[in-house]
């Protein structure tokens, strides 16, 4: 939760990351352990697209603990603020991957992706 708080903190990998005070009162993250809850943290941010649109979208994250030493899994959304964003080219996509990413873990990481918030396509055989 810290590496991706500080990442959101500081622009993220795009200068475009901004995080979204939750409900517990705190910028980015939300430590819900004293609830036990099934997720240790939750988080949102705000990403606002590159030129020349500036189009805002939210990326949501949830942190939970696993059986396996000190690993965590991070589940990850992100949704377009804007409406008639149909098919955005991946830009949600993007708003997750290019921040997890960029960040040094400092140690395995494991990405698994469900389809949800699609690659852009390959338009290069189009």
């Amino acid at each position: 939760m810290s590496l991706l708080n500080a990442s959101i903190h500081d622009g993220g990998s795009d200068g475009g990351y901004t995080p979204s005070m939750t409900a517990e009162g705190t910028d980015g993250f939300g430590d819900l352990r004293p609830y036990d809850k099934p997720v240790d943290f939750i988080g949102q941010a705000i990403h606002t697209t590159l030129a020349p649109n500036f189009y805002n979208d939210s990326v949501s994250f949830t942190i939970a603990p696993t059986d396996v030493g000190s690993a965590s899994v991070i589940e990850a959304f992100s949704y377009s603020l804007i409406a008639g964003a149909y098919c955005d080219d991946g830009q949600n996509y993007y708003n997750i991957m290019s921040l997890v990413t960029s960040i040094s873990w400092g140690g395995a990481i494991s990405i698994k992706y469900d389809g949800s918030c699609p690659a852009p396509e390959d338009k290069t055989n189009a």
